[in-house]
């Protein structure tokens, strides 16, 4: 049995995520996540990431359980793929979870900001490629409340 291909208009997915875009940005946030570009840094021996939260509402006051999680990538791996015969590249490759098994507890005050640098130890990696996505999650519906994203350390 032969089909036609279905009709289709380029600019319907556009609409969509446009729309859902739009939404996204229209709500407001309880807290402003910054990393400071003067503190987030790469040595020698070990990574730096400064965080600073502001808390916009005092909704914040009362959520129990909210979590500091800093998640060091690799943007690009490479490694061999038999299938190919060649060089393939995973993207976004996690390295490591900064602050135990899944991030740092917080407490967190309207009116009160939040400092503090996450330290890991450098890994055997390609210093060239690493970033770091940084979030606060309330770990009592899972839903991530803000989040940054450091592309690439300076060192």
């Amino acid at each position: 049995m032969n089909r036609a291909p279905l009709p289709s208009d380029p600019d319907l997915y556009y609409k969509t995520y446009d729309s859902m875009v739009r939404h996204a940005r229209s709500l407001t946030t309880v807290l402003e996540l910054l990393l400071d570009s003067t503190v987030t840094r790469l040595d020698s021996t070990e990574l730096n990431i400064g965080v600073h939260i502001t808390t916009t509402d005092s909704a914040v006051d009362s959520m129990a359980g909210l979590t500091l999680v800093a998640v060091v990538y690799e943007d690009s791996v490479s490694y061999f793929s038999e299938y190919h015969a060649d060089t393939a590249y995973v993207r976004f490759c996690a390295r490591q979870v900064i602050g135990g098994t899944w991030g740092i507890p917080l407490t967190l005050r309207l009116g009160t900001d939040y400092d503090t640098v996450l330290t890991a130890p450098m890994g055997a990696w390609n210093r060239s490629h690493l970033g770091a996505a940084v979030f606060v999650q309330d770990t009592s519906n899972l839903r991530v409340l803000q989040s940054v994203r450091s592309t690439r350390f300076a060192y």
